[in-house]
């Protein structure tokens, strides 16, 4: 089965939608609440405030994180009750009244220092931002579908050809394609 271009376009218009909609939930969903992955003290990724989030240990770092590791797990076991730290992390958390609590900011990358000597690399990228290079060619695919002219109308003004006969446009001059007929000839 071979693909044409308009069966492309409009594949990749609803992709595009469905993604857009998707960022946007999550979005307005991690306003209230914060998803991650934690993998113990190695590393973090998750959703909060309306970004993208990643915690994770500098290259060559990892002996001093299993320095770390035993200090961590005892103060978030204490805080969360849980005593297996890796896996899926869900927790409400309250939004700052700004724009930047909202996920409304620039992206992050910081490089954090933490007892025992280990350096975390800390990297935010607000949801705006791939909400922003997936909407765009999306709204660019519907608006072209939106602005095709009919057929039965000049292809290069879009004025109505109902009735003429004359063979180019009465509006723009422009030659009238044979191969379209006017809605009146019989195919």
């Amino acid at each position: 089965m071979t693909l044409t271009r308009s069966h492309l376009r409009r594949v990749a218009k609803w992709a595009g939608t469905g993604t857009s909609l998707l960022m946007v939930i999550a979005w307005v969903v991690t306003l209230f609440v914060a998803i991650s992955y934690r993998a113990s003290v190695d590393w973090s990724a998750g959703v909060d405030a309306g970004c993208i989030c990643y915690w994770g240990p500098l290259e060559g770092q990892a002996a001093r994180v299993a320095d770390l590791r035993s200090a961590f797990d005892l103060e978030i076991e204490s805080i969360s009750g849980r005593k297996d730290l890796r896996g899926w992390w869900v927790h409400s958390i309250g939004v700052e009244p700004s724009l930047g609590g909202i996920g409304f900011r620039p992206p992050i990358v910081q490089r954090v220092r933490l007892p025992a000597n280990v350096t975390y690399r800390f990297v935010e990228l607000p949801l705006w931002i791939p909400l922003l290079i997936v909407a765009t060619p999306t709204a660019f695919l519907w608006y072209r579908d939106r602005a095709r002219i009919p057929p039965g109308h000049c292809q290069h003004c879009g004025y109505d050809l109902t009735g003429n006969i004359s063979g180019q446009c009465s509006e723009c001059g422009k030659p009238i394609p044979s191969a379209t007929p006017s809605p009146e000839q019989p195919p």
